[in-house]
């Protein structure tokens, strides 16, 4: 919904985003007006011009899918970079997924309380792993549950570094 784009612009950069949902597009640009945004898929992404920064926060990369997705997002990020361009992403390791462990918070709305929850499920092998989400809210002594994993690409760090090493130099 473009928060970090509001933050480079409010910086003094010029920044463009991209999403494969368009309404998560449209929150962006009502918030960033300034900056162009594109329906696209980060694994096979056209820009008109290279740039000096990728970023893909939030875990974004892993919603490549496959081992095969994410190397197509890793060569589409080289190729639309300037020469000396950074690509700055975070990622999670799958050996050091907890399947046990979650990162919760709630919040008051009015008289409603919601919990949020997140956290990742790796089963063990492949390159599969999950999201998985968790949203409860309380009201007038009634309780409402929203749960959703999403299917992301599973890596180590070190089958990370391999994919990234012909492109970039790791940091």
């Amino acid at each position: 919904t473009g928060p970090h784009i509001r933050f480079l612009l409010d910086l003094g950069y010029q920044s463009a985003g991209l999403d494969l949902n368009q309404p998560m597009l449209d929150l962006a640009q009502q918030r960033c007006p300034e900056a162009s945004f594109s329906c696209q898929n980060m694994c096979e992404f056209q820009l008109s011009q290279p740039v000096d920064l990728i970023t893909c926060f939030l875990y974004s990369l892993h919603y490549s899918q496959t081992i095969a997705g994410l190397s197509a997002c890793i060569r589409q990020a080289h190729l639309a970079l300037n020469p000396g361009g950074v690509f700055c992403f975070n990622a999670v390791d799958k050996s050091q997924i907890d399947n046990q462990s979650a990162v919760s918070h709630q919040a008051r709305q009015g008289d409603s309380l919601f919990q949020f929850s997140s956290g990742w499920f790796y089963p063990g092998h492949g390159e599969q792993q999950q999201l998985r989400l968790r949203i409860e809210k309380t009201a007038n002594g009634q309780t409402e549950i929203w749960q959703d994993a999403h299917p992301m690409v599973a890596v180590t760090f070190a089958e990370l570094q391999q994919l990234l090493a012909p492109y970039f130099d790791v940091q």
